[in-house]
């Protein structure tokens, strides 16, 4: 939860920076850098997840990197497929983001008003 919280603060103050130095479509750029942010955190989840299937590579389930950690922590009990809903999550998270950003685009573009 940290790690959501921390993330959407430095979102919202990039946003108001780009507005404040009068940045082009500062909504579509800040939804841009959200995108790649959930492009790490995907791929981190995903090699967490193939990492918990193979079979005999660990003595136990673990958390192999600390992005994953960030997002799992501690609180659940780990099961192959509960890091299958975190990365299915992300994944649909990331898709959001690109639908959003497509949307922004095409938004911010109609209100240019050309001379």
């Amino acid at each position: 939860m940290w790690f959501f919280l921390c993330v959407s603060g430095f979102l919202l103050v990039l946003f108001f920076a780009f507005r404040f130095f009068k940045v082009k479509r500062p909504f579509a750029k800040v939804i841009l850098v959200a995108f790649g942010i959930s492009l790490v955190v995907d791929i981190c989840l995903a090699q967490n997840f193939t990492a918990s299937l193979i079979p005999g590579a660990y003595d136990g389930i673990a958390i192999s990197n600390s992005v994953a950690y960030w997002i799992i922590t501690d609180d659940v009990r780990w099961t192959s497929l509960l890091f299958k809903r975190y990365f299915e999550g992300a994944l649909l998270v990331s898709f959001l983001f690109l639908l959003v950003f497509s949307i922004s685009l095409l938004k911010e573009r109609r209100s240019i008003v050309k001379p």
